[in-house]
């Protein structure tokens, strides 16, 4: 078992005690509910899904990362990590062989069993000028899933025509943005699921709410969460046409 907690939240719990606003007993609680058992899954994925297990690096030290990414290797189960630094990245890379790292979405993969294409194309469109590390992840965990996946930049209202243009084929599509219009003009040309994945240069809260109140019925996910956004198109591709 290893503690989920970080160095910081660990230093804060025990200036807690120390000043006494904590007591032992609470304080002891606290780590206990925040330790893993590295036996555990973090849940249960749809079928024919290639990895079994998932760690969230966002504000964890690299020792929890390494020890997290030794440990799966040992027991040969496939999983993916998300939210890496470069730093990280790259001491992962040097310190195991085999594993797949994928810079530009902060990601490191190792799995054993690649899936098998599926017939589904999924259109990830971003009002951002470049394809941040948000939409990587979402793409990369598509691809990873055999689906077929077009990423495409710099689309914005002002270019409604090629927004009609890049969506009129997919499957599904997921609307990365700032803001909730973009996801709202392609609910008015997409006949398919959309999924709203907001990003955090803008503000998300306002965009998700904003979202939640869409005529054309388009579902959210969380800020910045390229992930989630994926995973609800794996379900919904596996419910509905798989």
């Amino acid at each position: 078992a290893i503690i989920m907690l970080d160095k910081n939240e660990l230093q804060e719990l025990f200036v807690r005690l120390k000043l006494g606003t904590v007591s032992v007993d609470n304080a002891i609680e606290e780590i206990e509910k925040n330790f893993y058992e590295e036996g555990e899954s973090s849940g249960t994925f749809p079928r024919g899904c290639v990895f079994e297990d998932v760690v969230f690096c966002g504000g964890k030290n690299t020792a929890f990362i390494k020890s997290a990414v030794e440990t799966r290797l040992e027991k040969r189960i496939p999983f993916i990590c998300l939210g890496l630094e470069n730093s990280v990245m790259a001491d992962l890379a040097a310190a195991f062989d085999g594993m797949e790292i994928v810079y530009d979405a902060g990601m490191a993969i190792k799995i054993y069993d690649k899936a098998p294409k599926i017939d589904f194309k999924a259109v990830i469109i971003t009002s951002s000028p470049v394809l941040c590390r948000v939409c990587r992840e979402a793409e990369t965990v598509l691809k990873l899933l055999g689906f077929k996946c077009e990423a495409v930049s710099g689309v914005n209202l002002a270019r409604l025509a090629v927004l009609k243009n890049i969506i009129k084929d997919a499957d599904a599509v997921i609307v990365a943005s700032e803001s909730a219009t973009l996801p709202d003009a392609a609910g008015v040309f997409f006949h398919g699921p959309i999924i709203f994945l907001p990003l955090s240069g803008g503000s998300a809260l306002n965009c998700f709410y904003g979202n939640l109140s869409s005529a054309w019925g388009v579902s959210s996910v969380n800020a910045d969460n390229g992930f989630s956004a994926a995973m609800a198109l794996y379900r919904f591709a596996f419910s509905h046409k798989l």
